[in-house]
């Protein structure tokens, strides 16, 4: 990997699925795009998470004939609760996936994601996204969801998707610059 790559978010792009119609759309916040999807039609969940897994794996299968990518995916977390073995049939899917077309991954653990955005291995999702808005400048709840009151999903899914990214590419060998006051205000209002 280039070690002069770097993650902004004004220069990002963003997609994620939904079931909820007003979340499927195209938002203007900063980002060079953000693109909510329905989740496609599926006549049972294999059908659900192979239609899922290909739908973001394709345009990435043309790039790695080109040259090496990799992967990076947020791992289990221990206190999951809802629809956890869906979560961990999707997600087995997917790996499946990338090991059969050749492309590299790795699963890095919620805690250490969470402890690279903000310090704190057991951050909140409030927290995840103060430290993201204080590091973008891009408010996501006020932007998107206005009259939501907790963070919830698109946008914690957003947050967590940009720090694995970072995560990923400093990982790699390229220099993440995280300004250590910012860190230092969100870490302790966290």
């Amino acid at each position: 990997m280039n070690p002069e790559w770097t993650v902004n978010f004004k220069n990002a792009g963003f997609n994620y699925l939904s079931a909820k119609p007003s979340e499927q759309k195209e938002w203007d916040v900063g980002a060079a795009l953000m693109v909510g999807k329905a989740i496609p039609e599926y006549t049972n969940n294999v059908d659900r998470f192979s239609k899922i897994a290909n739908q973001l794996l394709l345009p990435w299968m043309v790039q790695a004939e080109k040259e090496p990518i990799k992967f990076f995916i947020e791992g289990y977390s221990m206190g999951s609760k809802g629809k956890v073995f869906d979560i961990a049939e999707h997600a087995g899917m997917l790996k499946f996936f990338l090991f059969h077309y050749g492309i590299e991954f790795e699963v890095v653990p919620p805690t250490v994601i969470k402890k690279f955005a903000t310090g704190k291995g057991n951050a909140n999702k409030e927290a995840m996204h103060r430290a993201f808005v204080a590091e973008t400048g891009v408010d996501l709840m006020t932007t998107m969801f206005p009259g939501r009151t907790r963070v919830s999903s698109p946008v914690s899914d957003i947050v967590d998707s940009y720090y694995i990214a970072k995560y990923g590419v400093y990982s790699c060998g390229a220099s993440v610059v995280i300004d250590p006051m910012v860190l230092k205000e969100h870490v302790t209002k966290g």
